[in-house]
């Protein structure tokens, strides 16, 4: 058994965070329902692990029923609104996963296909031209099996970073996905994280999280970034932008077959 916090509003990290974590809040509040209970006894108090389904839900995650307590709450009158079930969670989710993962997948054909020359970049640094053997065709042809494995995972990522360019960055804002990266939003950003993020190496000694790699290579592909403008972006080397990029370049064209 646990014990969790009541969570916190999270600041500096964008109004739209800002405006959910409060609502997030708010709502365990709500569930709560103590009359008796004071603003200044807020950072005491502890919800037993007895009133959730599982555990508590990824701020994200706002149609997940665990996202605030729900479970032997003791209060016909709390529940205003309708909570998810369980069993209606998990069908949406099942849903949301098979249209994002065929979006994810077009947006990786996309990528393998549009950028097969090799970057300039790529070519100074390593000395000699990239090349590979993968055609468009042979991606298109493997599409279906990429989908197929694709739908076996009905289970969204809910693992977020505090970190600039990281997925709160991006949160609701389909304009600076577009913008960034290239994707349509950022459900497809976050789908195609989803997909490669097994994939993608990191150790104690990374400067770089995982998602922020795969943000080197969008960036570097949408933009054509240079190294040092990367650098300065990420608080990094010129060096790790450099292995980054050459590592998640050949990625994309292997996550392509």
């Amino acid at each position: 058994m646990a014990d969790y916090r009541l969570p916190k509003v999270i600041k500096h990290q964008g109004e739209k965070t800002q405006q959910l974590s409060q609502d997030r809040r708010d709502k365990w509040l709500a569930n709560i329902a103590r009359v008796d209970l004071k603003a200044s006894s807020y950072d005491n108090l502890r919800i037993c692990s007895d009133h959730f389904i599982n555990k508590p839900a990824d701020l994200y995650d706002q149609l997940n029923p665990d996202w605030a307590p729900t479970v032997k709450m003791g209060r016909c009158h709390v529940l205003k609104t309708p909570t998810p079930t369980k069993s209606r969670y998990n069908r949406s989710l099942i849903r949301s996963s098979k249209k994002l993962d065929t979006a994810a997948a077009s947006a990786l054909l996309e990528l393998s296909c549009g950028n097969s020359e090799t970057d300039p970049d790529l070519e100074m640094e390593s000395g000699t031209a990239s090349q590979t053997d993968v055609t468009c065709s042979l991606l298109k042809a493997m599409d279906s099996e990429v989908q197929r494995l694709q739908m076996e995972n009905a289970r969204l990522q809910q693992k977020v970073d505090s970190q600039n360019f990281d997925l709160p960055f991006f949160y609701g804002d389909d304009a600076k996905v577009k913008y960034y990266t290239g994707l349509t939003n950022f459900s497809v950003l976050k789908a195609l994280y989803d997909y490669v993020e097994p994939d993608i190496p990191i150790t104690h000694k990374s400067a770089l999280n995982k998602f922020q790699q795969l943000m080197v290579v969008l960036m570097k592909l949408r933009l054509n970034a240079s190294n040092q403008d990367l650098a300065v972006r990420f608080g990094v080397s010129d060096t790790t932008i450099s292995r980054v990029f050459q590592t998640g370049f050949l990625k994309i064209l292997q996550w392509g077959y």
